[in-house]
């Protein structure tokens, strides 16, 4: 019922008239987990290709079921125990969803390769520490979804931003600074096309797109 909730306010909110931003693909397929801590947004269903060893190491005994019925993604709820968690894991990966539905299976191939990869190589540590070729495929992924991880959690149970996301050798602070100072989650967005790989990329981007407001992405930048 948690996911479900989660998904509703999700969709309902991505419109042209709220957050404005693209919608997860369509018949999108999403399994809770209960026995893993980790999730996903792996999106087989929609033609991301990662080889059966890679595949296997992470998802480990539901490997085989995987392959044969293909999810875009996976919540592992294992740790998972209260409502405002699962919410916010569900916002989280509904998040990197929109993303995939804006920049494709190409570049999703890319990011999904370095966070299993490095999941495996780095002994189980999410994220790893950033140096692999495609860390900034992943850079700008989780910089994404975690913001918007905390902007609707933010809005659901008001506060200040949540830090979600914080610690990681990524920044989401950068996105929840400029959301601060006048930008919204669309015009964000709309910098993250398929050419954005890198922070220093969509540093650029923002600039190319908003010129006018250059002085202030410079400093969400510098300042993380």
């Amino acid at each position: 019922c948690v996911v479900n909730n989660a998904a509703y306010d999700y969709y309902s909110r991505c419109d042209a008239s709220d957050m404005n931003i693209s919608l997860p693909p369509s018949d999108l397929r999403l399994w809770i987990m209960g026995t893993m801590a980790a999730s996903s947004s792996i999106m087989l269903h929609h033609d991301s290709v990662l080889s059966n060893s890679h595949i296997s190491s992470f998802l480990g005994n539901y490997a085989v079921l995987v392959k044969f019925l293909l999810p875009d993604i996976t919540l592992g709820v294992k740790d998972k125990k209260d409502y405002r968690s699962l919410y916010s894991l569900t916002c989280h990966e509904l998040a990197h969803a929109s993303h995939f539905a804006k920049v494709g299976t190409g570049y999703w191939n890319e990011y999904i390769w370095y966070i299993i990869e490095s999941f495996i190589t780095a002994g189980g540590m999410t994220y790893g520490d950033g140096t692999g070729s495609k860390a900034g495929y992943c850079e700008i992924g989780e910089d994404w979804a975690y913001y918007m991880e905390s902007l609707m959690y933010k809005n659901r149970y008001g506060g200040d931003f949540p830090t979600f996301g914080n610690g990681y050798w990524f920044k989401p602070e950068i996105l929840r600074h400029l959301h601060k100072n006048g930008f919204t989650c669309s015009e964000i967005f709309s910098a993250m096309d398929d050419e954005v790989s890198s922070r220093s990329d969509l540093e650029n981007e923002l600039i190319s797109r908003y010129p006018s407001r250059k002085t202030k992405i410079v400093q969400a930048f510098d300042k993380y």
